[in-house]
Parts: structure tokens; sequence; C-alpha cells
């Protein structure tokens, strides 16, 4: 008979488990979060890429749009002069031409009419109406030359743009407002006799001598004259198909940088204006170029592809020479006069919002990544600890240990696992009490054997005695 107590459960030997070198958790963070996390970081690279590329679209865009706009309001005050020029030249071909008088008188009302104008003039070529030997009486002498030329020039004071007054033109026979226009009819050189301070640019091309005398208009280059910086625009007075003279306007560029400063989109945005020839007209962030030849500033690499180009260029970016610092250029074309205008702004201004919008999406792409982290580390946990939790229950009962307890909340597989599990224990603890309980009446009967056993032997005794 065994000496062991009743109802004890032989322990068997716990085999050890077998282990891969990685836990259920590593494998989940290597197979399961670390591609999660490759993806989610893959895609926001390349996507804030994208949206790096097309938000300095948009701001390249906008810059365009800007200096486009600008072209278009300078455009609009060049095409007034020019528009106004025009009437004066053909009121005086539809009759007004030989009536001094009435010309004269013409010419200061439209000063008068036109604020934004600092002179106009009307300029005949020598005795055109046959009247330069006639006397002119009651003609104020100032609106003749010597010899009785019809040259009158009214212009507004420096000093009080209210008052007006009057000289004969100047410089008649080697300027552009006059030489040029009539050269241009005569299709010979553009600025043949011309003379100019400090020149024009070697890139200037005048073009077709056939295509400047269908030019009614003659736009100049930007001069000094008794302390104002002016731009001419004249046309050309025809009669009977040969050129009588010249009608024309003038207006003053003293506030150009503050027209210039009111179209400024960009807070660091600065505008060089240049003219058909290639001479400086404005220059916002350093107004002693104006005048200067594109070759003779400091920012000709820039101007020159600008310059050159029949419409607006492209944007590019270069260091500022004169600023520092790198900037994005931009340029278009103003077609009245073909000036051309460059807008620069600062690189860190123009690309603010693009950083500004790129670190948001990062930091909520950030966020996001967090977030999917946070949930796959608790979920992670989550299944590594309830298969640990089914794992040590299976070893303690694989000892002998039909005393676990297991929680079997859940509805996923680890759940159904737990289940099994602490179904299986039950089970177990049935059977072995079952066991137990038949070990006992085995004792039981056993000893009862035994009892009757030693009876027999004692009544044997007896009966033998």
């Amino acid at each position: 008979m065994s000496d062991d107590p009743a109802g004890a459960v032989p322990r068997l030997p716990r085999p050890r488990a077998a282990h891969s070198g990685l836990s259920l958790r590593a494998k989940i963070a290597l197979f399961g979060v670390l591609p999660v996390v490759l993806v989610l970081g893959a895609q926001t690279a390349i996507g804030s890429r994208r949206l790096e590329q097309l938000l300095q679209k948009q701001s390249e865009a906008s810059m365009r749009s800007e200096v486009e706009e600008a072209a278009l309001e300078i455009d609009r005050a060049n095409r007034a002069a020019v528009d106004i020029s025009r009437v004066m030249a053909i009121a005086q071909e539809s009759g007004m031409f030989g009536d001094r008088a009435l010309s004269l008188q013409f010419a200061r009302k439209v000063l008068e009419a036109f604020p934004e104008l600092t002179g106009s003039d009307f300029g005949y070529e020598p005795n055109a109406d046959g009247k330069d030997a006639q006397p002119h009486a009651g003609l104020d002498p100032n609106a003749l030359s010597p010899e009785g030329r019809f040259i009158p020039y009214w212009f507004r004071a420096v000093d009080d743009p209210a008052v007006i007054r009057l000289a004969p033109l100047a410089d008649m026979n080697s300027s552009y407002y006059y030489r040029g226009l009539k050269n241009r009819f005569d299709r010979k050189p553009e600025g043949d006799g011309i003379s100019l301070e400090g020149g024009i640019s070697r890139l200037y091309q005048a073009g077709d001598a056939e295509a400047l005398a269908r030019d009614r208009v003659m736009v100049t280059e930007p001069y000094l004259y008794e302390g104002k910086y002016i731009v001419e625009q004249t046309a050309p007075i025809i009669i009977d198909g040969r050129f009588a003279g010249v009608a024309g306007v003038d207006r003053a560029l003293n506030n150009i940088d503050n027209f210039l400063g009111t179209l400024r989109a960009f807070d660091t945005a600065d505008f060089i204006l240049v003219s058909r020839r290639g001479r400086v007209i404005a220059a916002t962030m350093d107004p002693s170029l104006r005048t200067k030849r594109i070759e003779d500033t400091p920012y000709a690499a820039i101007l020159e592809p600008a310059f050159t180009q029949l419409a607006g260029g492209a944007i590019r970016t270069a260091i500022d020479p004169l600023r520092g610092g790198n900037y994005y250029f931009a340029s278009a074309k103003v077609p009245t006069g073909n000036w051309t205008l460059v807008m620069s702004v600062s690189r860190d201004e123009m690309l603010a919002p693009v950083w500004r919008m790129l670190n948001e999406s990062l930091l909520i792409a950030a966020l996001g990544t967090l977030l999917v982290l946070a949930i796959l580390i608790g979920l992670m946990g989550s299944i590594a600890k309830r298969v640990e939790l089914a794992a040590d229950a299976a070893g303690r009962v694989s000892d002998g240990d039909l005393t676990v307890r297991i929680d079997p909340k859940g509805g996923d597989e680890t759940g159904t696992l737990l289940r099994a599990i602490d179904a299986m224990v039950k089970s177990l603890r049935a059977l072995v009490g079952a066991v137990q309980h038949s070990s006992v009446r085995l004792v039981s009967s056993a000893n009862e054997l035994a009892v009757a056993a030693r009876r027999e032997d004692a009544q044997i005794q007896e009966f033998g005695t």
C-alpha cells in the first residue's frame, strides 16, 4: 500500500519553454509597430516635400501676380499720358494747327485739367505753319523761338505746383522727345543726333525702322529738368503726310518711389524700374541708381535677363548685391513705353508661410504618429499581458497547482484562450476531486479488508487452539 497521504497529486517536472530569442512584445514591436512607424514616417516625409513644393509654387505665383499687377498700375499711368499727347496731336491735325493762340490756350488747359502732369507743349517744325516771320501781337513771346517758331512749353513751378509758367521748348534737336520722334518718322536710327547724359544701355536694340515709324508715340528717357525728375510722352503732328511737329506732356517722377511703395504686397519688397533703353527710372532700395545704365549698377546680372526678355521672366533667386541675403526676383513688362519692372522679395519672407504651414503639417503628422504608436503599444501590452497570463496559468497547472484562478475577460481570441484555460482548470480540479474521492473509498475498503483479515486470522488461531 502507498504511504502517500490521501488526495496528493503527483507533480511532474515542468517542461522548459523553447525561446526563439524574441519575446512576444518584441515580435509585435518589430513586425507590427515598426512597419507602421516607417510607413507613417515615409508618408509624412513625401507629403511634406510635396506640400513644400506646392506652397513654394503658390508663393512664386503670388509674387508673379503682384509684380504683374504693379506693372499694370504703371502702365495705366503711362497710357493715360500717352493718350493725352495723342489727343493733343489729333486736335492739331483736325484744324487747330496754325492757330497759335488757340493752341497755346489748349496746352495750358490740358495741364490745368491733369494735376498728375507737370508739363504740356506743342513744338512746330521751323515755319511749318508759314507764320514764323509774321508778327504775333497778343501772343506771349515765351511761346516762340527768337526766329518766331511756335514752341510753347507750359510747366508747373518746382516750389509750387499750382503755379504754371511758360517757356520755349529746349534741346529739341538733341532730345528723344522731338529729334527721336522725327528720326522715327524719317526712318532714321532713333538715336541719330541724340545727346543723353550717361548714354543708353548697350543691351538696347532699337528694332526695325519701319516698326518704329508705325509707333506714333515717344516715351523718352527720364532726366532732370529744372530740379524735376521727368519723363516725356510725345506724339507726332502729321499734316498732309509730312512731319509738322510734336504734341506732348511731361510727368514728374519725383514721387515714383512713393508710388511704387504703395504697390508693395510684401514687407521686404523693393522695385527697380528700367526704361526702354536700359536706364534705371526708379530703384526703391537705392534712389541713387536713377538714370544709370543697367550695366553700371550692382544689379546688372539680375536686370540683364529681365530686360532682354520679351515678356516677364521666370522667378529667380540671388544674393542681393546691396542688401545682402537671399532674395527672389520677378519681372514684368510695362507695355506702354516698353519699360521693365523688377520686384525683389526676401526669401525668408517669401517662404515664411511655407515653413509655417509645413511646420503645422509636421506637427499634426507627429501627433498622429504618436497617437497611433500609443494605441499600438497599448494594444501590444494588452495582448502580451493576457498571453503571459495564459502561459503562467498553464505553467502552474503543469506543476500541479489547480488553485489557479483566471479572470477570463475580453471578447477577442485572448479572452477565448483564457476562458478555455479556466474551463480546463475547473475540469481538472473536478477530475482530481473525483479521483481523490475514489482514493478515499479505496483506502477505506482496504482498511476494512485488513480488519476482516485480522479478525479471521484471530479466529483461525482461536480455532487452532
